[in-house]
């Protein structure tokens, strides 16, 4: 693990939030996502369609949930839509998972 890999683990960590996904506990940021934001990651289609926010969820590199995968958080019913992995001087340093 890179230095700047565990800054993140450690900033997602201390801001976070549990949810469970495939009913395995994990933790992550959830932040509403506005309409050009999600665009820049899922058709426009599917963000016009969206009856509900398009939920952005950081959560540290070594997550392993996965596109289509469904997750419970705050009592809502989320489901994967998008798995975006941030890189940084060829490192992975937090994946973005788009849900709705």
């Amino acid at each position: 693990m890179t230095q700047a890999q565990y800054r993140f683990i450690r900033c997602i960590l201390q801001n976070s939030e549990s949810f469970t996904a495939n009913s395995v506990p994990k933790k992550g940021v959830f932040a509403v996502m506005s309409r050009t934001g999600a665009a820049t990651y899922i058709p426009i289609g599917t963000v016009d369609g969206a009856n509900r926010p398009i939920w952005g969820i950081f959560v540290p590199h070594d997550d392993t949930t996965f596109v289509t995968d469904p997750i419970v958080w705050d009592g809502l019913n989320l489901t994967i839509l998008r798995v975006v992995r941030r890189r940084w001087r060829g490192s992975v340093l937090y994946r973005l998972l788009i849900a709705h």
